[in-house]
């Protein structure tokens, strides 16, 4: 499975409303966690489970306040995955 969604909306903070928030996280968090739970279900381990995430996550970037948060999710999730001992990788 590869993950690799996401969307872009940059504004500083002051700009920033919840439905921008919203779109821009939806993507990558949504789409992980539906991938996440199909593959939990699968009857067998898998192979690959890669997620593309974004340098952002680690070092920040201005005025992307949401997407650095959907970002570090995908980041975040995937280290949660590796302590359960299943396949996963974020590439960032």
């Amino acid at each position: 499975i590869v993950h690799a969604a996401g969307i872009i909306d940059d504004g500083t903070i002051t700009t920033q409303t919840l439905d921008r928030f919203k779109q821009v996280t939806r993507s990558k968090v949504s789409g992980l966690w539906h991938l996440h739970t199909f593959a939990a279900n699968l009857p067998y381990e898998l192979e690959l489970f890669v997620t593309f995430s974004s340098v952002a996550s680690v070092f920040g970037a201005a005025g992307q306040i949401n997407y650095v948060a959907a970002n570090t999710f995908v980041d975040s999730f995937t280290r949660y995955q590796q302590s359960q001992k299943r396949t996963a990788l974020s590439v960032n």
